[in-house]
């Protein structure tokens, strides 16, 4: 013989709202009228509501979460563009500044390759202190949240390495096209300039 079921704790009186799950092979729909009927054999007046599979419950149960990861991605893409802006704007001022320099140096016979060269390990030598800093920063923020993650590592080697190689290439883009119109300065006006 079967116990009853007992409501749960502050559920007293004749209101009592039981959670059954239930597992079946073939489709879950299919279940849902065989349910129904045994539960009118036990008793007529109770109620049968609120009837959701499994991969419903899931996508409810998701939602929250995809809309906050949403959001960081966007949030995300947004800080990506922003550095590239900001590395463009900040290689720009510097190729700006040193404009006459390399046109200088193209008319004493610098070639293009070894101006690009220049420039790009002076981004570069930025970016890394930055990607260090980053990593700092990464690895105290880590830390910070480590109770909230579920079986995640809080600090990944792996994914720190490929944010920063994706911030050095933006950085690199970013860097082109300052370093393309330097290039450009016929070296003739820069040594009048000088």
């Amino acid at each position: 013989m079967s116990k009853p079921l007992r409501p749960r704790p502050g559920h007293a009186g004749p209101l009592a709202f039981f959670n059954v799950v239930l597992q079946g092979s073939g489709a879950p729909e299919s279940l849902v009228g065989a349910v129904r009927a045994a539960v009118a054999s036990l008793d007529k007046s109770l109620a049968l509501f609120h009837v959701r599979t499994m991969p419903q419950i899931i996508a409810e149960a998701m939602t929250t979460t995809q809309y906050e990861t949403v959001l960081l991605v966007s949030m995300a893409a947004l800080a990506v563009l922003l550095a590239a802006v900001g590395t463009y704007g900040v290689m720009s001022t510097v190729v700006g500044q040193r404009t006459n320099e390399i046109g200088i140096r193209m008319a004493v016979g610098a070639r293009p390759r070894e101006i690009l060269a220049m420039v790009v390990r002076q981004a570069f030598l930025l970016v890394m202190i930055g990607i260090v800093v980053g990593w700092g920063g990464a690895a105290g923020a880590a830390k910070a949240i480590e109770s909230l993650l579920f079986h995640v590592p809080p600090f990944d080697p792996v994914t720190c390495a490929g944010v920063s190689a994706m911030l050095a290439l933006v950085a690199l883009a970013a860097c082109w096209i300052p370093v393309r119109r330097a290039m450009r300065v016929d070296p003739m006006v820069a040594l009048r300039d000088e």
